[in-house]
């Protein structure tokens, strides 16, 4: 039997407006979240991943951007419901979020022990030198040595891969039901990316809590994930356990992005881009948004839009493998 789902986007749809024009850079997306899994969210740069993501915590700038319709359950309730002051008893308890970017996330001026400390003092109410124990008990929680003295440090001291273990801190500190992890290994070398996934996964175990992780590297999905969403142009176009979808992709952008990255056990192979690029939101094609990008469309891939159906939105998915 499976798991019961901890959040639910059903037709979900975000606007922004730009130069007069709509662009709609997520639209009609639905995906779930299960107790104590871990969902990824993969696709390339400018697909609306990051958009959907903050759209669940409600911190779409409006304006210039809207959430247009659709609803968000976490544990039931609609998010997209709740008042402000209600949200904010749920961003960084409930629900947190890590953002992109660890060397530019983290206030220069403050202590990273502070930092820590903001959740603690919000959600829990912890003052004084309670707020500053439980901190430095998050920084000792996701691996950060002499967690006392890196308390009292400020972000510039710190390496990015630290750097990225105080943000895990902050994000976990109040033990959420559900992570965020928007690229949490964006910008760091690959052996850093391993230590992180991998003090990620363990407090995923530790902690009892879902995740959705946030990627456009398919190698961390393969390695983390239980089940996976690819998107493309505002639009989940397929999903499914991460075995099937990684080792039988249905949808042809799903497998362009596997021909396009390096293999997992290291043997070679030429690396086949995908060519052109993501489409602009506020223009999309006719019919099938990756149609002017796929190598088998045809006709009425042009003509008409297809429908999220059996998982992968495609008209020629049915029999097509790897």
């Amino acid at each position: 039997m499976g798991k019961e789902s901890l959040l639910e986007v059903e037709d979900l749809r975000v606007c922004f407006a730009s130069d007069g024009e709509t662009a709609r850079v997520v639209d009609e997306v639905s995906l779930a979240v299960r107790e104590s899994e871990v969902l990824g969210l993969v696709g390339e740069s400018g697909c609306g991943k990051s958009v959907t993501a903050l759209s669940i915590l409600r911190l779409i700038p409006e304006p210039p951007g809207r959430i247009a319709g659709g609803s968000i359950r976490f544990r039931g309730r609609d998010l997209l419901r709740l008042s402000e002051s209600e949200m904010r008893k749920i961003r960084g308890n409930a629900i947190s979020m890590v953002f992109q970017e660890p060397m530019t996330s983290l206030n220069p001026v403050l202590t990273c022990g502070f930092q820590v400390e903001e959740a603690f003092r919000r959600h829990r109410r912890l003052r004084g030198a309670a707020a500053r124990e439980a901190a430095v008990e998050a920084l000792h929680l996701v691996g950060i040595p002499d967690p006392e003295a890196r308390a009292a440090e400020y972000p510039h001291r710190l390496s990015g891969g630290m750097r990225q273990r105080v943000l895990l801190a902050i994000a976990l500190g109040c033990r959420p039901a559900l992570l965020i992890a928007d690229e949490p290994t964006t910008a760091l070398d690959v052996t850093i990316q391993a230590q992180i996934l991998r003090v990620l996964l363990d407090l995923k175990e530790q902690l009892g809590m879902s995740v959705l992780l946030i990627t456009h590297d398919l190698g961390v999905v393969a390695e983390a994930a239980d089940r996976v969403a690819v998107m493309y142009a505002g639009e989940i176009v397929e999903e499914g356990d991460v075995v099937s979808v990684l080792e039988r992709p249905r949808h042809p952008y799903t497998r362009a992005l596997l021909r396009a990255a390096p293999r997992a056990d290291g043997a070679p192979e030429t690396l086949r881009p995908i060519e052109g690029s993501v489409p602009d939101p506020r223009d999309h094609p006719s019919g099938c948004r990756f149609h002017p990008r796929c190598p088998i469309a045809e006709e009425r891939c042009k003509e008409a839009h297809p429908p999220l159906a059996g998982s992968v939105r495609c008209f020629l998915a049915e029999g097509e493998g790897s």
